[in-house]
């Protein structure tokens, strides 16, 4: 395993939260739905 230091923690957790900024629950809740409709 290779360490990590806390700037490089700190700037991944950064892009991370963006990441889950943009997720939703209706979003989700949508996807699965016209994902299960078919089945």
């Amino acid at each position: 395993m290779s360490t990590v230091s806390e700037d490089e923690a700190n700037a991944f957790m950064k892009e991370f939260e963006a990441l889950i900024l943009d997720i939703d629950a209706f979003g989700i809740f949508s996807h699965n739905t016209t994902l299960a409709l078919p089945m």
